[in-house]
């Protein structure tokens, strides 16, 4: 397929950033739209695979928006579909003709959309691949912090179409999911994390998620490094703890 604009080299998905991988916690219902939109789509159940053709998904920073949007990605793949994952952040510094001719493709994911909010030549290009998206029947996934109502965009029809679809909040995880949701990421790293070790990781961080998979990801280089396991005097040698 032949499109009109290349991707910065900077932005590709993440390896690791799957369905498989990602806790739910109390995000099931949200996890259950999202990976099953695209066997829907397969499947050719219009009426059902209709309702999941468009979503945006809102949540504070840290609660997971990049990993479904990129999971999502990943499963498309695995369906023989083309999808493109958009970081809202980078792609607003080139121009908006870029997202001509995107529609063609089966699935769109377009991260931190609250950020283009004032930019009026962004919004309207969205506003008018959103229609192209619905023209072609494909798929089109949005991430926020806010609902689109609360997004303090300049123009009210894109607010509109932001509203036509499924908007559903992303909820942060409590402690102990965290904490499962660390020894999960160990797991499909190829390494086991303990529940003391990963409360021992948790309690002396900030208890963001983004800061604890990096910690661990320290952690995993250094061990691979060292070729030590990841125990708790381990860490306190590496993180200075």
């Amino acid at each position: 397929m032949s499109l009109r604009f290349q991707l910065p080299l900077s932005i590709k998905l993440q390896d690791d950033l799957n369905f498989a991988n990602y806790l739910p916690g109390p995000n099931k219902t949200l996890l259950s739209i999202l990976s099953t939109a695209n066997s829907l789509n397969k499947s050719n159940d219009t009426m059902e695979s209709s309702i999941s053709s468009f979503v945006c998904l809102h949540g504070s920073s840290g609660v997971g928006r990049t990993h479904l949007l990129q999971a999502a990605c990943h499963e498309a793949d695995q369906f023989s579909q083309k999808a493109i994952y958009l970081p809202m952040q980078e792609i607003m510094l080139s121009s908006p003709k870029m997202l001509e001719g995107i529609e063609t493709l089966d699935l769109i994911c377009m991260d931190d959309i609250h950020v283009l909010a004032g930019n009026l030549a962004w919004e309207e290009a969205i506003f008018h691949l959103f229609n192209r998206v619905q023209e072609k029947g494909k798929r089109l996934i949005i991430s926020a912090n806010h609902i689109p109502t609360e997004l303090k965009l300049s123009l009210p029809d894109l607010v509109s179409r932001l509203t036509w679809g499924i908007t559903m909040p992303l909820q942060g995880l409590n402690d102990d999911e965290k904490q499962q949701a660390l020894c999960l990421r160990a797991q499909f790293r190829g390494f086991k994390l303990n529940d003391t070790v990963a409360r021992y990781i948790f309690y002396r961080s900030n208890k963001n998620m983004h800061q604890l998979f990096n910690i661990l990801d320290e952690l995993d280089q250094a061990s691979l490094r060292e070729k030590r396991k990841i125990s708790i005097p381990f860490i306190r040698k590496i993180m200075s703890w």
